[in-house]
């Protein structure tokens, strides 16, 4: 970009919303719901190809963004998977 760091990310935050580091996390986190939702991959699976370097600290990441644990978000999908899609 050839600009300094704190440039860029008042630019950023002005053109998408939300700070860089934010936005990425929250992109991150996104990714990991649709892994874990759709793919048989484990938990560590996961952590690792997101660059975290233990689950420990990806499973802390992903509940301070999405308010629920990695485990807790696969049985949802499990349960919702099981009873069927919802009338409406």
């Amino acid at each position: 970009c050839n600009v300094s760091r704190s440039v860029f990310a008042d630019r950023f935050q002005a053109t998408i919303g939300v700070p860089p580091l934010r936005y990425a996390t929250e992109l991150r986190m996104l990714l990991a719901g649709q892994w874990l939702a759709q793919d048989t991959l484990s938990i560590q699976s996961v952590a690792l190809r997101l660059g975290y370097t233990s689950q420990a600290a990806f499973s802390r990441a992903f509940k301070r963004v999405t308010g629920h644990s990695p485990g807790a978000r696969r049985g949802a999908t499990a349960l919702a998977e099981a009873v069927g899609p919802s009338a409406g």
